[in-house]
């Protein structure tokens, strides 16, 4: 049985259990503000009304490496672990420099290093290993534009997408839609 065992993870024993999501959901934070902006270059002072946005993001997907030796299950493990571990902005309210000008509202702060993702290593049989992974990755941005969705950053399919075996590229087989209309929709409950 020993023989059979793999001592790497890489294409050949990778499995997609679910393929990249990404959702999202946007909302009003309290009430706009009057707030005074400074700027030392030209020593004018700028007052206005803002109203910050408030989007989280939240990507995953999920995958396994199966059928290792348990060093090799624990190596990949450890791989895995430390390359979802995303630096994740955190966000605070109040004055804060941007381009040299003072500005007051929603600005980011720091970045934590954040495991949203599960990573674990399952025995399947005798000396044979899977690791399987959960992967997940939720993000905050504020804005004062009318979209505060930062669909631009999907750190979790950045990180996905340099693993063995992934493949970022999509074959399409059979019947698909590039839109909704009126022969793909389907009414579940009828409006009441």
């Amino acid at each position: 049985m020993a023989g059979n065992l793999k001592t790497s993870y890489d294409a050949s024993n990778f499995v997609l259990t679910q393929d990249y999501s990404y959702k999202f959901n946007q909302l009003d934070v309290g009430k706009p503000v009057i707030v005074a902006e400074y700027d030392p270059d030209t020593q004018q002072t700028t007052v206005q009304t803002k109203a910050w946005k408030r989007a989280i993001m939240e990507e995953t997907a999920g995958f396994k490496y199966i059928g290792m030796d348990y060093a090799t299950a624990k190596s990949c493990a450890n791989y895995l672990r430390s390359l979802l571990t995303i630096s994740i902005y955190e966000w605070q309210f109040g004055w804060y420099i941007d381009n040299n000008i003072f500005q007051y509202g929603w600005y980011k702060s720091y970045s934590t290093p954040t495991l949203d993702s599960e990573v674990r290593i399952e025995q399947r049989s005798g000396c044979m290993y899977d690791v399987v992974v959960d992967a997940k990755c939720i993000s905050t941005n504020y804005s004062t534009s009318a979209n505060a969705t930062s669909t631009s950053s999907s750190p979790l399919y950045t990180a996905v997408s340099s693993i063995p075996g992934w493949s970022s590229t999509i074959t399409l087989n059979g019947q698909h839609f590039d839109a909704a209309s009126a022969s793909n929709i389907s009414l579940v409950v009828a409006p009441t």
